[in-house]
């Protein structure tokens, strides 16, 4: 005989009608759809980019971290996989991973600073998603303040949506507190 396997029960959510999956051992797995991979690495990264812009605007920030880091190391030359990464992992919360990919697309354009891009555009039509993320920034700096880590994150999301005075506050704290704060130098106002 075979024994009877516990099920977890499934805790229903005010608004949401549970998805009840029939568990069949016998029976045939589905087949999972698998994207197609470019053969160019460089066309690769284009479509890994455009996925992960998808994933972004519909709020899977982890799932565009993905597809963002793994378009950088298709064409490692590709500094806006980078920097869409460091976007995806500021809005996921993960500060310190950001700030490190940030500095990684910098090594790899040190003109992105004088660039048009927008942070808020990956957002789409949840523009208030990008607010609220700001918003715990600033908290997270309150809470902790004097880390260079912090100011230069909330420097740079300032800095691209227009409050350059007060970005270049930030990372002129944070200049004197940084290790190598070399990459402050490509934000300074003149």
């Amino acid at each position: 005989t075979i024994p009877p396997v516990n099920r977890v029960a499934v805790v229903p959510r005010p608004g949401v009608a549970a998805a009840v999956i029939p568990f069949d051992p016998f029976r045939a797995v589905a087949a999972v759809k698998v994207e197609p991979v470019e053969a160019d690495p460089k066309k690769e990264a284009v479509r890994l980019l455009a996925l992960g812009k998808g994933a972004f605007e519909s709020g899977e920030f982890g799932r565009a971290a993905e597809h963002f880091a793994r378009a950088s190391v298709s064409d490692d030359k590709n500094a806006e996989a980078q920097f869409l990464r460091a976007q995806a992992l500021f809005a996921a919360g993960k500060y310190a991973d950001a700030v490190g990919a940030l500095r990684a697309g910098l090594a790899l354009d040190a003109k992105w600073p004088a660039s048009t891009f927008d942070p808020t555009a990956l957002y789409g039509p949840h523009r208030d998603r990008f607010d609220a993320q700001l918003a715990a920034l600033k908290k997270a700096l309150a809470d902790n303040p004097g880390v260079p880590a912090l100011e230069f994150l909330l420097g740079y999301q300032l800095w691209f949506t227009g409050a350059r005075a007060d970005a270049d506050k930030l990372f002129r704290a944070a200049e004197k507190r940084l290790a190598d704060p070399a990459v402050l130098a490509l934000f300074k106002l003149p």
